[in-house]
Formats: structure tokens, C-alpha cells, sequence
């Protein structure tokens, strides 16, 4: 017997890393991780492996920087997290005539926690306080990465003290999709107590944890 479990989680937004497949990595890591520390794991215990897939690339210069940059993307963020990348795959036959794939790095993070001590997304008891911890981002639309570690260690702190009854990574559809999501399983509402912009409410604030 044992009451050790394998936490596994992915991040990747094809939209995101056609518009940048630097920052599509970058994101893909971070949106992994923060799944991890939404269940309950510890960021600093991730260990990542990563999918890439991408179109034929030929002799262009312009198509190989592609991969260069969504590795120089997974690389920065592997170094400003402090985890790494133990293992991975890649595929460069992504087209079919005309028709190619995003680029596309997929980012798996696996961590192992204590069974009992792993937490579901969904509201658990009416009249809870729900937070939003955010990440700021830099004039490079990356998160700050010193910030969104020590909200990862404090999220995971809070946690382990059960004071957290449920939490959930925003992800893609905004905070709007992540709350309706924990509002599902319970038949538990929820009432915002303050103004966010509705352009705000469907931003994928990949990093943005929401703790109950």
C-alpha cells in the first residue's frame, strides 16, 4: 500500500504560439505547472517533458525559427521556474500539401504528492470567500517570474495548512470559464464582490490562480 500519486497536467494554446511560438512555450510550461499547484503539488518538484510538433521545415530559415524559438521560450521559462525537461519528443512532418500545423510544443509536468493531501477544483461549502491571486506581466507580455514563484510556493503553503478548499489554474476562456468550472460538481454558485472588465473575464491569464 501507498499514499504517494502522480499528479500530470499539460499546457498549450495553439492560437497563442502561432502569434509567438516563443511565447506559446513559455506559456505551455507555466499553464502546466500551475495545474500541478492547483491539485495540491509542489512547483518546485515539477519535472517537465515536451511535445513539439511542427510543419516540414525544409531549407527556410524563416520555418526553422520556429522550433528555435518556442526551445528558447521552453528554456527561459525552465530557468526562471528553476525545473527541468527530462525528456521529450519532436516531429518535423507536420504538413500535407498546402496544409500545415501550428507550431506547436506542448509542455507535460508530472509531480508526485501525497494522496490524501490532493485537492479537487470544485466549490466545496456556500458562503466561502473566493480569491484571485494574478501575475503581472512584463513590456514583453511575459509573466514575472520572481512573482509568480512565490505565489506558487505560498498557494502550495496555504495548501498544505488546509486553508484552501478548492483552487483552479485560469487557463484559456478567462476566469470566466475556470469559475464556471468549479461551480460545477457542487451546485454551488458564486456572486462577484468586485468589478472585473469583461474583456478580463475571458483573457487566458495563464499563471492566475483562483483559491477557495
Amino acid at each position: 500500500k501507498t499514499n504517494t500519486a502522480s499528479a500530470m497536467a499539460f499546457g498549450f494554446n495553439p492560437d497563442l504560439s502561432t502569434w509567438s511560438p516563443f511565447h506559446g512555450a513559455v506559456y505551455a510550461i507555466v499553464e502546466a505547472v500551475a495545474k500541478i499547484v492547483a491539485v495540491g503539488g509542489e512547483a518546485a518538484k515539477v519535472r517537465l517533458t515536451l511535445q513539439e510538433y511542427f510543419e516540414h521545415l525544409g531549407t527556410d530559415p524563416k520555418k526553422w525559427g520556429k522550433p528555435f524559438a518556442a526551445l528558447l521560450g521552453a528554456l527561459r521559462a525552465q530557468h526562471e521556474m528553476g525545473i527541468p525537461a527530462i525528456g521529450g519528443k519532436d516531429s518535423m512532418s507536420g504538413s500535407f500539401e498546402n496544409l500545415n500545423v501550428p507550431p506547436t510544443l506542448v509542455a507535460f509536468a508530472v509531480a508526485t504528492m501525497r494522496a490524501n493531501e490532493v485537492l479537487s477544483p470544485e466549490f466545496k461549502y456556500p458562503g466561502n470567500k473566493v480569491v484571485m491571486i494574478p501575475v503581472p506581466r512584463d513590456v514583453q507580455d511575459l509573466p514575472v517570474f520572481p512573482r509568480l514563484n512565490k505565489n506558487f510556493e505560498r498557494i502550495h503553503q496555504l495548501i498544505t495548512e488546509n486553508k484552501v478548499f478548492s483552487a483552479m489554474s485560469v487557463g484559456r476562456g478567462g476566469i470566466a470559464a475556470a469559475i464556471s468550472k468549479m461551480c460545477l460538481g457542487n451546485n454551488l454558485g458564486f456572486k462577484f464582490t468586485s468589478f472585473i472588465p469583461q474583456d478580463d473575464l475571458f483573457k487566458p491569464l495563464y499563471g492566475t490562480m483562483l483559491l477557495e
